[in-house]
């Protein structure tokens, strides 16, 4: 059970979903693909120096657009009952306040119960709103670095294959919409070069041709006033420790993520599975 609110929740104005439940008349039948990166697309060296990371996981919750209130206050529910001191420190407002996926997993706070407890809830509001969530890990190789975009556009590719066959399967939606955390740092001209690779994938690729169960470019947003890819950006980081751990524990310099498997279980239910087709929501790719 969601723990309740502290104090009443204020209202506020949330610009791109507000406009996709006029645009899609109300958002029956309408899934939104929240997706988020962990790790980083830039090439790496070994030993790792600062800042770099082996991997990048694209991650991505899926979430009835018709839900999205129960879910913007849900989660701000669990933050206002984890993290009252934070907030209370903090000059944003609650709604705008963000428990970041790195924080959580990262392993100066391996020991923070308060944390893992908030990642175990919040992956729990995930299952009880659907259930369904999607990854694609690249391991990158440190002779032969991809640009970093095309790692990027590849690992959404990839998801957009799995997208449509969960909205092709699920009796509840007749569409589906991708709305990524806005590549910070990366500056404006990244988003648009993903979002051109994305549309020419739909409408020029033999196989995304028949994908028509996604509408629309990605759309961009800042995860501060998008609950959705806050959840996403906190299933993102499990998923990506996990994956650190289990294919990049050796890298010279890594990271020791180990203390995140105890999310494990859950994040393994939360997997999208087709196994008639043998298409599951989590990949992982080796480029090399």
């Amino acid at each position: 059970m969601v723990p309740q609110p502290f104090g009443a929740p204020r209202a506020t104005r949330r610009p791109i979903c507000g406009r996709l439940l006029c645009f899609l008349g109300g958002a029956m039948g309408t899934c939104v693909f929240y997706v988020d990166e962990g790790g980083s697309p830039l090439p790496h060296a070994e030993p790792l120096l600062s800042g770099q990371t082996p991997l990048i996981t694209l991650g991505a919750v899926a979430l009835p657009l018709e839900r999205w209130r129960d879910m913007d206050r849900g989660l701000l529910r669990l933050k206002r009952h984890y993290f009252p001191d934070l907030l209370a420190a903090s000059k944003s407002r609650d709604e705008y306040f963000e428990i970041k996926g790195n924080d959580l997993a990262s392993p100066r706070n391996a020991a923070s119960e308060r944390r893992h407890a908030y990642l175990d809830a919040v992956l729990a509001f995930v299952a009880t709103l659907s259930r369904k969530c999607f990854g694609v890990s690249i391991i990158k190789s440190r002779q032969h670095p991809t640009n970093s975009t095309s790692v990027y556009t590849t690992a959404l590719q990839i998801l957009a294959e799995r997208f449509h066959d969960y909205i092709a399967r699920a009796e509840e939606y007749n569409h589906g919409i991708v709305i990524c955390d806005t590549r910070k740092g990366m500056g404006q001209k990244k988003d648009t070069q993903v979002a051109v690779s994305y549309l020419s994938y739909l409408f020029g690729h033999e196989q995304g041709r028949t994908f028509t169960s996604l509408v629309e470019a990605p759309l961009f947003a800042d995860s501060k006033i998008t609950a959705g890819l806050q959840l996403a950006d906190n299933f993102t980081s499990a998923l990506y420790s996990i994956t650190y751990v289990k294919k990049c524990g050796t890298v010279q310099g890594g990271h020791d993520y180990s203390h995140m498997l105890v999310h494990e279980k859950r994040v393994h239910q939360l997997e999208y599975r087709n196994a008639e087709k043998r298409i599951y929501g989590y990949r992982t790719v080796l480029h090399r």
